[in-house]
């Protein structure tokens, strides 16, 4: 639908108004370069280019697009993505959404591409509609939510926005709010122009509710932004699965710590999601464990547009024990994995172990160990008359069998003295062990740490074998129990020897019946002695692992990298990625890049076993185009 208004700027309390008096303060009598998106037929545009501007409007209604090439200076026709798509070039002081982003499904990726579209120092506004408006409220409180033609509830309208939704969309998003314009209108106002009745009894019942809430009359927002850290290093981040703990761990919030305390820039995104707009906005590129054919050739292509790509691995995949056979690579994944390690300016990992390893194949390795930050500062409960709880966790499978015989030792002769508590797969061998216990599907990162803090009386048993594999992984775990306060008992093996101080922040034990038997009792039967570690085991994380720690390894390696900004707009276009293994597509305007190789060796390349099917299930019956959204979501 195409809106018709008159500008007139007497009238303050009117978002064209606020948008105008905005641009003025920021073009301080210069003639500005405008971008104004969902023009309609014009009318803002051409009272901005009698000012003396030069304006480019985009609208998707052919009709309005036609009045409004009367009025500008060029007018696009069609979507504001594919406007971006297809004008690669176009720069702007200020790009206008008046009243546009809440009736886009994806406002974020349109706002993402704008942080390059803008030149340095310019501006965005954004007018939105408040759905916290008291009429509003006062419908939900009759239980309706009705959509009209026009106001809050249009009909056209696929997202809904508070000032504090909108904000964190645009911080989100690479900006920072400026300064925020508001336009009020009374209920009845409201009601009148979108023809919607409203129920004077609840109504009345709402403006009691909201007497002190300053937003329950505003009507409709206009937000000036500029983007964050205009000069702060851009990082992307690519990941099988940008909702995994390991995501959280590694990349997601050390790279976010290193972000607010370094003044970055991040983009987060799943390799389902791969967008040329990010390729150009870049300057270093992060791909999380993941290599293919389809990784290398992107990762061949960023450095010869000179970018800087880092490859993160916290694993050594190359030699895994028998128990984890499910995740053995081919040999063709194998060789893909190396080339791309061989390929990439540095790779980032976790321990001195593992990097040693990888040296092997690529000199540059940066060792950023995994560290946590507390929840919120809560912490386990202890107490001296109450059942210990044994808890076991890990997202994958590990080898527990020397443990076992231990806890049905301890079981017996103590019945009463232990609740066993087992999250994630170790479930399976102690179900075949016929072991009574308390069973949790794996949580995510956040969830897990925040479960740690409900336990009562826990003890953190950690068992692990002695395997090349095994002693390249880092002690996350340990660092997360203890900042719980959660007193630990782990295998005698790398990497835990490093950070436990035997029988002062942990206990170190051999793989064996009676070394774990004792360990256990010993904890479980003197409650000084758990409250005395857990507390030691909390000082050193927090002085030696906390996040910031992260942070600033991250920060260390992108000054040892010297990275400078590549302002190379020819990497936006998509035969610059035309080569053996990336094809170029366009889905609802958005371009993405996807492996020109055979839909089943993509999902083999690049989803863990367990998804193959499910994946490959979904694309066979919905397309290519759903199994994407679903890929973006997970």
């Amino acid at each position: 639908m195409a809106y018709r208004s008159i500008i007139d700027t007497k009238v303050k309390n009117n978002s064209h108004t606020i948008a105008i008096d905005f641009i003025a303060q920021y073009s301080q009598g210069r003639s500005l370069r405008i971008l104004d998106v969902g023009c309609s037929e014009g009318y803002l545009g051409e009272y901005l280019r009698e000012l003396g501007h030069y304006v480019v409007g985009v609208e998707i209604n052919i009709e309005a697009a036609m009045k409004a090439e009367l009025l500008l200076d060029r007018v696009y026709k069609g979507a504001a993505q594919n406007y971006f798509n297809e004008n690669i070039y176009d720069r702007f002081d200020v790009i206008i959404f008046g009243d546009v982003l809440e009736h886009i499904a994806d406002p974020q990726s349109l706002l993402e591409i704008c942080c390059s579209r803008l030149f340095p120092g310019g501006i965005l506004l954004a007018s939105i509609p408040n759905v916290a408006h008291i009429s509003v409220r006062s419908m939900l409180l009759e239980g309706r939510w009705e959509y009209t033609k026009l106001g809050i509830l249009d009909e056209t309208h696929v997202r809904f926005f508070t000032k504090k939704s909108a904000i964190e969309l645009f911080k989100s998003s690479g900006f920072d709010v400026e300064e925020i314009g508001a336009v009020e209108l009374p209920p009845e106002k409201v009601s009148s122009m979108s023809g919607t009745p409203l129920n004077t009894q609840f109504l009345q019942h709402a403006a009691e509710v909201v007497a002190e809430d300053p937003t329950a009359l505003v009507f409709q927002y206009i937000f000036k932004l500029k983007v964050a850290n205009p000069q702060g290093i851009r990082v992307v981040a690519y990941s099988p699965s940008v909702s995994s703990s390991l995501f959280d761990i590694r990349l997601r919030l050390p790279l976010m710590n290193w972000s607010k305390r370094h003044q970055g820039n991040m983009r987060f995104r799943s390799f389902g999601n791969i967008k040329v707009d990010d390729l150009y906005w870049g300057d270093v590129f992060i791909f999380q464990r993941f290599g293919s054919n389809y990784v290398f050739d992107l990762v061949s292509n960023l450095k010869l547009h000179g970018k800087k790509v880092i490859f993160d691995i916290d694993d050594y995949l190359l030699e895994l024990p028998d128990f984890l056979n499910h995740h053995r690579l081919s040999t063709e994944s194998e060789k893909a994995l190396k080339s791309v390690i061989n390929a990439v300016d540095y790779v980032s990992t976790s321990t001195n172990r593992l990097a040693s390893k990888l040296k092997e194949i690529n000199s540059s390795v940066k060792v950023i160990e995994n560290c946590s930050n507390q929840y919120e500062d809560a912490v386990a409960q202890h107490s001296p008359d109450t059942k210990i709880t044994l808890l076991i966790s890990s997202t994958d499978s590990v080898r527990v069998d020397f443990l076992i015989p231990s806890l049905i030792a301890l079981t017996k002769d103590h019945p009463t003295l232990f609740d066993l508590v087992i999250v994630g797969p170790p479930s399976k061998a102690f179900k075949r062990a016929g072991l009574q216990f308390i069973e949790y599907e794996n949580f995510t990162y956040e969830e897990f740490k925040k479960f740690l803090t409900t336990l009562i009386n826990p003890i953190g048993l950690i068992p692990l074998d002695d395997s090349v594999f095994s002693s390249c992984k880092s002690p996350i775990k340990f660092f997360d129990y203890s900042l719980a306060r959660i007193p630990t008992i782990c295998s005698k093996v790398p990497p835990y020897i490093d950070p436990v101080v035997d029988g002062v922040t942990g206990f170190l034990v051999e793989n064996t019946l009676q070394a774990w038997s004792d360990a256990i009792l010993l904890l479980s039967l003197d409650y000084d002695l758990r409250v005395r570690v857990s507390i030691d085991a909390e000082k050193w994380v927090k002085e030696f692992y906390s996040l910031d720690k992260s942070g600033d390894g991250w920060q260390s390696l992108f000054v040892e990298m010297a990275i400078d900004r590549i302002d190379n707009v020819e990497l936006l276009k998509p035969e610059t990625f035309q080569v053996s293994h990336i094809k170029t597509i366009n889905i609802g305007g958005s371009e993405f890049l996807l492996p020109k190789v055979s839909s089943k060796r993509i999902f083999k390349e690049m989803l863990h076993l367990s998804l193959y099917k499910k994946a490959f299930r979904v694309y066979r019956n919905e397309g290519l185009k759903s199994l994407l959204i679903r890929l973006n979501r997970a």
